[in-house]
């Protein structure tokens, strides 16, 4: 660690690899672990996900990744957010047509968060690994830069293994290539936990055009990037802003939101103007923003 650079924590899926192009895939393996769990036909399931996507964009945010029953980010944020969601859906409407017959689905709530989120790591940790054009360059020019952290929910792993975290940035850069980049895992984002009294928020913010309230409290998260430098990053980026950066933008870390094509209208709109962050699409013009922090920031 060089103590000299700006501590800077990205996310690495939505942020260094492309993942739109697998959700057929997403789709395929998430349905078969779902159909196995129930005993359900798995392209039946497959087929409501896909009809269940336009349920889940038309109201986001009564859908989404939960936490204790509460949405943690919008299921229209993420491209395996809203699989889930379409998921969850589909299980759902089976739920209903077999409620009067002698199989009954089980109706657990508690149980559906934990197999969604089971699954959704399950299935991440299946498919194909397809960075972004310019992830290579960006990663080299990032740690020149700031002492990089790589902030995940999922195991690092190690260097040598595939479809790690670590074992992902090694793919990229090559496994002799990667000093200078850490990767922090099993940071659980989604937790929300109304008693991390160092954010000055109430239990939840609405931000401005946002579907579903923003639970600014995340002390797995915290704990997770505090454990590496204790300090406050100067800068954060991600490409979900409940997960990735609101809690940081909070605490005053200079934040960018990554930006693509899929990404809601209202997320971009929110650092229109804002006086200590940007949408940014592209790692290149990411990489330029950051070079362009104050210096000491």
């Amino acid at each position: 660690m060089t103590e000299t650079k700006p501590y800077g924590v990205f996310d690495f899926d939505g942020v260094f690899l492309l993942t739109w192009p697998n959700l057929d895939a997403y789709v395929d393996i998430f349905s078969g672990v779902v159909a196995e769990k129930y005993g359900l036909p798995k392209q039946d399931i497959a087929d409501r996900m896909y009809g269940a996507m336009a349920i889940v964009r038309a109201s986001p945010g009564q859908f989404g990744l939960r936490n204790n029953g509460l949405v943690s980010a919008s299921a229209d944020m993420d491209m395996s957010l809203l699989c889930q969601a379409a998921a969850e859906i589909a299980v759902n409407q089976y739920r209903e047509e077999k409620a009067k017959t002698s199989e009954p689905l089980p109706n657990d709530a508690a149980a559906m968060e934990t197999l969604m989120r089971a699954t959704h790591f399950k299935t991440n940790s299946q498919l194909p690994v397809i960075p972004a054009d310019d992830a290579k360059p960006a990663l080299e020019a990032l740690r020149e830069t700031l002492d990089l952290a790589i902030v995940s929910n999922s195991d690092p792993g190690d260097w040598h293994v595939p479809n790690t975290v670590k074992g992902n940035i090694a793919k990229i850069m090559g496994p002799e290539n990667v000093k200078g980049i850490d990767a922090i895992g099993l940071a659980r984002k989604w937790e929300i936990t109304p008693d991390l009294e160092i954010v000055p928020a109430t239990d939840e913010e609405m931000f401005s055009g946002f579907p579903s309230p923003v639970y600014l409290r995340r002390g797995s998260y915290y704990d997770a990037v505090m454990s590496r430098r204790n300090q406050l990053p100067a800068v954060v980026c991600g490409d979900i802003i409940p997960l990735d950066t609101a809690m940081f933008e909070k605490l005053g870390s200079h934040t960018i939101l990554a930006a693509s094509e899929q990404t809601p209208r209202y997320e971009i709109k929110h650092y229109a103007n804002h006086p200590n962050g940007a949408a940014i699409a592209g790692l290149a013009g990411i990489v330029n923003a950051v070079r362009n922090l104050p210096v000491g920031a």
